[in-house]
């Protein structure tokens, strides 16, 4: 029986339908925030497997460790928790739970964009459509700034912003913003969600302890001469080295993922940082989920689904 978009299988709701095979059939799917925060070793994935078989016969396949991770009451011998996309049955569950993360759908639906910040605007361009299969188009300008950007649309009315200096501006005053400052290689630096009331926005932050930058006016010149605005807290004061995020608010301009180039999907975002204890409370503070474990320096790793198959970006 094939499993509708939008149906619910114990605390999952199914997204779409990845394929099919002698194993079953394997969907895309969210987990209820709730169940998510009970049993968080069990909803680490992207992927829900409806096995037909039994476990005993799925045994030499490994099977019986994904249905371990899987509390009882959610039907051991029935589901099977798929924690990667594409696992080969080299990888253990548990590397694979620890590489491969839901992302929660109220991130999703807050996100504005992702920053790729990248020395050279043309090379950064021509480097992401051979990793990603997606030609990013030019933006614009931000005069005064010192940068110009290209776009790539990553579904849910979000982006992925990719960000360097504008040779064709002198330098600004102030540092260049968005960790573009004594970058050496192309790196995911900071992270936009939306906001609506952005002053009262910011104010709650700074109530729960998040001292984001003050709210300010935004503009990038677009290709075709017109201006499109925004306003912003400052990203050029980041939090926890970029993993909290700033928060936007377009107005009345047109959102730029409505113009962007289609054809990739944010599944997953992540982070790693040294202090990861440190950052977890800052984000919470401000209603967001975003998984952060702990690594050598601070990194975004964004999980996408292109033309040439799941990609992290970092």
């Amino acid at each position: 029986m094939t499993l509708a978009a939008g149906s619910k299988l114990g605390p999952y709701e199914i997204v779409s339908a990845i394929g099919a095979g002698g194993m079953g059939e394997v969907y895309r799917r969210f987990t209820c925030s709730g169940i998510w925060r009970r049993h968080r070793r069990s909803a680490r994935g992207h992927a829900l497997d409806r096995a037909p078989d039994s476990l005993a016969a799925l045994r030499s396949r490994g099977a019986s460790r994904f249905a371990r991770l899987l509390p009882p009451a959610f039907g051991r011998r029935s589901l099977l928790l798929r924690v990667c996309l594409r696992w080969s049955g080299r990888e253990t569950p548990r590397a694979a739970s620890e590489r491969c993360t839901v992302f929660n759908r109220v991130t999703v639906e807050q996100l504005d964009h992702l920053v790729y910040a990248v020395p050279d605007l043309e090379k950064g361009i021509e480097q992401l459509e051979a990793k990603l299969g997606v030609r990013a188009a030019v933006g614009g300008r931000h005069v005064g700034e010192g940068t110009r950007n290209a776009l790539i649309g990553l579904g849910k009315g979000a982006y992925l912003e990719i960000l360097s200096p504008d040779p064709g501006q002198p330098l600004p005053a102030r540092p260049l913003w968005l960790g573009l400052e004594g970058l050496s290689r192309p790196r995911l630096t900071a992270w936009a969600v939306k906001a609506r009331g952005l002053d009262d926005e910011a104010a709650r932050a700074r109530m729960a302890g998040v001292r984001l930058g003050p709210v300010e006016e935004g503009g990038r010149k677009l290709p075709d001469g017109r201006l499109l605005s925004w306003k912003f807290t400052d990203p050029h004061i980041q939090v926890a080295d970029g993993l909290v995020p700033f928060l936007i608010d377009w107005g009345t301009s047109p959102h730029p993922s409505a113009t962007a180039p289609q054809g990739i999907t944010l599944l997953a975002l992540r982070a790693e940082h040294p202090n990861p204890a440190g950052v977890r409370p800052l984000v919470r503070a401000l209603g967001l989920n975003l998984p952060v474990t702990k690594g050598p320096r601070a990194a975004l790793i964004a999980g996408l689904e292109t033309p040439k198959g799941f990609v992290e970006l970092r």
